[in-house]
């Protein structure tokens, strides 16, 4: 006959990997990233966090390279459409979303810099940059092409910005926000060269 205690712990195991789904892996991946850092995100330290097998993740997210995809969908699903009718506005408002995003969350940021962007999410926030160009008179390979421009700047820009909120060695942090200044610099300069025929 099993005891009172062996039954509950039971039944809690079994809630718990109720509770388990592609939307909890990604948050618990996120928060362990953001905590502990990217080399700290591996299948049986998040099971330890989801108190389940290790195995149990991938019948929901397949891999841990899904579920890194997962983690660049989810955060660039983040950013939000801009309001308006002006395609140039649009581009700089979204541009200076991704660099608070890599900001927001520096540790990780380097996923979504060095990733190819699957997720419909991601898909989707790539196209709305192509399409900004469209709106601005451009044919779509060249829509592409400065999209292309733009998203190299921003991701270079991004990982600055991600180094600079990291470092745990930088005494002069003020220092980090005349970095920050100027590369917000940088791209209103690039954004006014791309934007124009």
């Amino acid at each position: 006959m099993k005891s009172r205690s062996t039954s509950s712990r039971t039944a809690k195991a079994a809630k718990q990997r109720a509770k388990l789904d592609r939307e909890t892996i990604v948050d618990a991946a996120i928060a362990r990233a953001e905590a502990e850092g990217l080399d700290e995100l591996s299948a049986r330290k998040l099971g330890q966090d989801l108190r389940c097998e290790a195995m149990s993740l991938y019948h929901h997210v397949g891999s841990m390279e899904a579920l890194k995809d997962l983690i660049v969908d989810r955060l660039l699903g983040s950013i939000a459409r801009a309001e308006g009718n002006d395609p140039a506005e649009a581009l700089a408002r979204e541009s200076r979303a991704y660099l608070n995003l890599a900001e927001a969350h520096a540790r990780i940021f380097v996923l979504i810099a060095t990733r190819r962007w699957k997720g419909d999410r991601a898909v989707a926030t790539a196209m709305r940059s192509i399409g900004y160009f469209g709106a601005l008179g451009f044919g779509t390979q060249e829509a592409v092409a400065r999209a292309r421009a733009l998203g190299a700047y921003l991701n270079g820009a991004g990982l600055a910005l991600a180094a600079w909120a990291t470092d745990p060695d930088n005494p002069r942090l003020s220092d980090g926000a005349q970095v920050r200044d100027d590369l917000l610099q940088g791209l209103d300069l690039l954004l006014a060269s791309l934007a124009k025929a």
